[in-house]
């Protein structure tokens, strides 16, 4: 996979990548010319690192991959300022940020979100093979937002790149998970897609400092998951993904998942933001989207394909989730 990051201002002078196995190591060294975008070449990184530039001073990366490799990246920069929203929905990432006062070492976990604002000369990245990573990053110019660095720095809600700050983490709220999955679905025509993306993450930014920032007695810091059951509540998850249409019960689901019904019911929510029951019918509904835009299926045919066998009630359900019945999407579809 090639990922690659358009804007000079945030590209680093060198970066040294490394990835290994049990059998061997590769390590690629690149100094990076000014005027080229940065790219990072990953063997067997299979998935997306996409960046946009949504306006001056603005950028949405999105990301969601796998390594077959253990993969360590370390960038160096030009005490580069940087003032970033990092919104995890999947994984967990591992970092560190140094410079000449301090290193700095950060853990995003599933759900979890963190403000960071510094001078930037250095960071070390780390990504274990055969998990997935899946993340929203928002760039922001400081000097264009300095109202938003005002509300956030005044409520002491943003991590500092230097010495004797706190590393604070945040976990998110189901509205901001769905303002995260809107953004990310966003399939607009290119001409207004940075209009809608723009507004939407302006929306973002407001819910977060609303109901994140403004709730911090509450919210900082988080629960921590344990790796074992985190991977536990992964299979949990895979097992939806496979059976959706003919779900298997909480009971089922949590013994091959080799955890407890109640840890399993408590554990999904937090590291995925949706109930069991409710992940379902969203993985209903989007299989039930994607075959309507086909234009190949009739509505009943698709409500029996996913799962539904009263047409109705799965009419109402899709309206509810998109705001469109699933005749009008097919009909817009032939």
């Amino acid at each position: 996979m090639l990922a690659i990051y358009p804007n000079q201002k945030y590209i680093p002078e060198r970066a040294v990548i490394m990835a290994s196995s049990k059998e061997n190591t590769v390590k690629t060294e690149a100094v990076i010319p000014r005027g080229t975008r940065y790219q990072i070449h990953a063997v067997g990184m299979k998935g997306k690192i996409l960046t946009t530039e949504i306006q001056k001073g603005l950028l949405l990366t999105l990301s969601d991959f796998t390594l077959d490799k253990k993969l360590e990246i370390d960038e160096q920069y030009s005490n580069q300022e940087i003032f970033q929203l990092s919104f995890c929905i999947e994984g967990e990432f591992q970092w560190f940020h140094q410079n000449e006062n301090a290193i700095q070492q950060y853990r995003l976990g599933a759900q979890e979100c963190q403000i960071r604002f510094g001078a930037l000369q250095q960071c070390h990245s780390t990504f274990f093979g055969g998990r997935k990573y899946h993340s929203i990053s928002i760039t922001l110019d400081k000097s264009r937002f300095e109202e938003l660095f005002h509300c956030i720095y005044i409520r002491q809600a943003i991590c500092i790149l230097e010495k004797n700050y706190p590393v604070k983490v945040y976990r998110y709220t189901p509205r901001i998970n769905k303002l995260l999955s809107e953004i990310e679905e966003c399939v607009l025509c290119e001409e207004v897609r940075n209009i809608y993306l723009h507004g939407k993450i302006l929306e973002l930014i407001a819910i977060l400092c609303d109901e994140v920032m403004c709730e911090a007695a509450i919210n900082h810091y988080g629960v921590r998951i344990h790796e074992q059951e985190y991977e536990a509540l992964l299979k949990a998850k895979e097992l939806i993904n496979q059976n959706y249409a003919h779900p298997l019960t909480i009971a089922e689901i949590a013994k091959k998942a080799a955890m407890s019904e109640s840890r399993l019911q408590k554990g999904f929510k937090q590291c995925f933001g949706l109930t069991v029951n409710d992940y379902i019918i969203k993985k209903r509904m989007e299989m039930a989207k994607k075959l309507l835009e086909s234009g190949n299926y009739s509505v009943s045919a698709v409500a029996w394909m996913v799962g539904y066998t009263h047409t109705g009630y799965f009419i109402r359900r899709f309206h509810e989730e998109y705001g469109i019945t699933p005749g009008a999407i097919k009909k817009t579809n032939k």
